[in-house]
């Protein structure tokens, strides 16, 4: 019996217009009316994610591609870039011209020398409200937004081993960066621990790279029909896209709603 699902964001909650369908909201609902948790696993930041949260009234997830995990709305566990290394990757970004989003507790803020540029790359979902141009680091940071070629992004690899490399699923050449040995799966096994459920009992749904681990860990990882195809090779069970209602028709197959 499964007892707890967990949800990427975009490309699984969300379509490919960003937005939330009523058969996901309903599907939800139907979870925890049968007394399922619902948890959220995202690459996203925290402060880009209350829509979802209200919406679906989750206050329980996973954020920063496993950097920060919140249970009940209270911060369980936070994993940080060290200082040296952030310093480090801004003197090359600024060496090659490349742009930087620096994200912290409530706000980010954004080094580049095309603001429209990065601006217009962020969803509707990035709370403007909380941008400032980076002036320095202020806290802890658990993620930062890399934008730099495809063909270029190895040498960041190669100079910071200590840090994996995420693209982000929208398919533009920028990165989420988080430390070595984060990652949704991490968070997620913290979680069930701390509320006694094995992983044979959870589900997660995903579509992209960074899911991989999530999806390989999970009893049921499920991945969507318009996921990439190494997260389909991994996953027990593929639904259907975003777009057509894959959410629902994955959790009807399992029997978890009706």
């Amino acid at each position: 019996m499964y007892k707890i699902v967990f949800f990427d964001i975009d490309g699984t909650l969300l379509n490919r217009r960003r937005e939330l369908p009523a058969s996901v909201i309903e599907s939800v609902e139907k979870l925890q009316q049968n007394g399922i948790l619902t948890a959220i696993a995202t690459g996203r930041t925290p402060f880009n994610i209350e829509d979802v949260l209200r919406a679906l009234r989750i206050d329980t997830y996973v954020v920063y591609n496993g950097g920060l995990l919140v249970y009940q709305g209270e911060i369980m566990e936070q994993t940080e870039i060290n200082r040296e290394t952030l310093d480090s990757i801004v003197r090359r970004i600024q060496a090659h011209r490349h742009s930087l989003i620096v994200n912290e507790v409530n706000e980010f803020s954004v080094y580049t020398d095309d603001l429209d540029y990065v601006l217009g790359s962020l969803g509707k979902h990035w709370n403007r409200e909380g941008m400032k141009r980076f002036d320095g680091i202020h806290g802890p940071v658990s993620q930062i937004e890399l934008y730099c070629p495809f063909d270029e992004i190895h040498e960041y690899i190669d100079a910071y081993p200590n840090l994996t490399f995420h693209p982000w699923s929208t398919g533009a050449s920028i990165f989420n960066v988080i430390p070595k040995g984060v990652s949704k799966a991490k968070g997620i096994e913290t979680i069930i621990g701390r509320l006694g459920i094995d992983r044979e009992e959870v589900v997660a749904f995903g579509d992209g790279p960074n899911d991989m681990e999530m999806i390989s860990f999970a009893g049921m990882g499920i991945a969507m029909g318009n996921a990439v195809d190494e997260l389909k090779e991994v996953a027990r069970l593929k639904t259907r896209d975003a777009d057509d209602d894959g959410i629902q028709y994955a959790l009807q197959q399992l029997g978890l709603i009706d």
